[in-house]
């Protein structure tokens, strides 16, 4: 495909999705997105990261925005990022800690959770 068709398709996506018809915007993305095109690759990021036209994935998110960002796009590096931090959850990696933490205080265990959530949701 010529960098005219790509896109022609890429804008034929944004059209689908300004209407609403977000399945059709991904479908038309996706096509692109797999010849290089960025912005559609940034854009598949958010459609499945958030469930929009795609079932919500957050593997082929971070999938979508790393391609996207070893291109260069600033954006999907950001997403990506913050999508691994969300990831990050401290009694999941370490729930030795939460455990000897939780003889020491009750407090310090309240604590971490706090901690563990900011993180998930920023």
């Amino acid at each position: 495909m010529t960098t005219g068709e790509l896109k022609r398709i890429y804008d034929r996506g944004v059209a689908a999705a300004n209407r609403g018809e977000f399945g059709i915007a991904v479908r038309l993305w996706q096509r692109v997105a797999e010849q290089g095109h960025v912005k559609a690759q940034y854009n598949l990021g958010v459609a499945y990261a958030r469930g929009i036209g795609a079932p919500k994935d957050r593997t082929i998110a971070l999938m979508w925005w790393d391609l996207a960002a070893k291109q260069g796009h600033a954006e999907a590096a950001r997403q990506a990022n913050l999508l691994r931090a969300r990831r990050f959850d401290i009694e999941r990696v370490f729930p030795g800690l939460v455990a000897a933490i939780a003889s020491a205080g009750r407090g310090t265990v309240n604590w971490l959770r706090r901690a563990a959530s900011r993180i998930r949701r920023d």
